[in-house]
């Protein structure tokens, strides 16, 4: 694909054009193009920026990193609560570990670094009320809807892709429906320990901020794209 049809129709400096071939040609034309276009779909009334297409790159990345970190948190967190309650799974969930497929001899042996996060909150919802309560910190009325929320959005997450593009899982906050990415990290947020939920938040409202070590470009996030927490 090439790169004229990304600088058509947009306000570049010299300074810029030397930043934009590189990463152009490392993270792709096709990509800019996507960005370019969600931009231009937003209300303006002056002609798009490189600058606002390379920040808009970056505030995702950025988020993309927060997120990183505190799935993966989250998805050690239920790892340990399972192998340590492994004895008070459900029979029905203990029905659905022989059938996996990361099984590793028989039920008492199973390796647990082999179970996949899908299956950890299938585990993790398996546990007995009262001890489910100790792990599972949002709310449960909508817990299935929800944690699979969570796992597609770790999906996306780890499989690098651009959430600002990316059409995530339906997830309920206070009983309302939502897939737009700021809803759903809310609810993976939710799910976190309350001594871990504003350090997330905090991270990510500071996503948004200009960053202090890049100066190939001028930061301009667009507002209709920030998240707000």
């Amino acid at each position: 694909m090439k790169k004229e049809l990304f600088f058509n129709d947009i306000t570049i400096s010299k300074e810029e054009k030397a930043s934009a071939d590189k990463y152009l040609f490392f993270k792709g034309v096709a990509k800019h193009l996507e960005i370019k276009e969600l931009l231009l779909s937003l209300e303006r009334d002056d002609q798009l920026t490189y600058a606002e297409i390379a920040s808009t790159y970056r505030y995702d990345k950025r988020i993309r990193n927060v997120l990183f970190r505190f799935i993966s948190f989250i998805e050690e967190f239920y790892r340990a609560a399972i192998q340590d309650n492994f004895s008070m799974l459900s029979p029905k969930a203990l029905e659905s570990l022989k059938k996996c497929k990361n099984k590793i001899g028989d039920i008492e042996s199973i390796d647990f670094e082999c179970l996949d996060f899908r299956k950890l909150l299938e585990l993790i919802k398996g546990l007995p009320n009262k001890l489910r309560e100790k792990y599972v910190f949002g709310s449960t009325k909508r817990i299935a809807a929800n944690f699979t929320a969570i796992s597609e959005l770790r999906n996306a997450v780890m499989h690098n892709k651009f959430l600002l593009l990316t059409r995530l899982g339906k997830c309920y906050i206070k009983d309302i429906p939502s897939s737009n990415l700021q809803v759903n990290v809310k609810n993976l947020i939710n799910y976190l320990p309350s001594s871990v939920r504003k350090k997330c938040t905090d991270e990510i409202n500071l996503c948004r901020k200009p960053p202090k070590n890049e100066s190939d470009f001028r930061w301009a996030l667009a507002a209709q794209l920030v998240i707000v927490l």
